[in-house]
């Protein structure tokens, strides 16, 4: 059986909103949210453990998500930013 991902969602937009209801019905994606007015953002991804990380680039939570790429670089980050249509992709990985 094939390992189930494991995706955050950090943040409170629309955007995120439309992200987590078209991954929402995908089993194979074990989904989760973190919503940027409960703070410890950092702390709870870590607990979370998350293959990918999914962030609205606007959210005030960013300088505790990007830190996250220094003690696991396996982390990938995708920014998303509506106002300027734009993803920013973010990893830990040397290339």
């Amino acid at each position: 059986m094939e390992k189930q991902r494991r995706i955050v969602l950090v943040g409170d937009s629309l955007l995120l909103d439309a992200v987590e209801s078209s991954l929402n019905d995908n089993l194979k994606l074990g989904l989760q949210r973190i919503h940027s007015k409960n703070g410890q953002t950092a702390e709870r991804l870590l607990t979370m453990a998350p293959d990918l990380v999914i962030f609205d680039l606007s959210t005030s939570e960013l300088q505790s998500i990007v830190p996250l790429l220094k003690d696991h670089p396996q982390v990938q980050l995708i920014g998303l930013d509506a106002c300027c249509s734009q993803v920013v992709a973010l990893s830990g990985q040397p290339y």
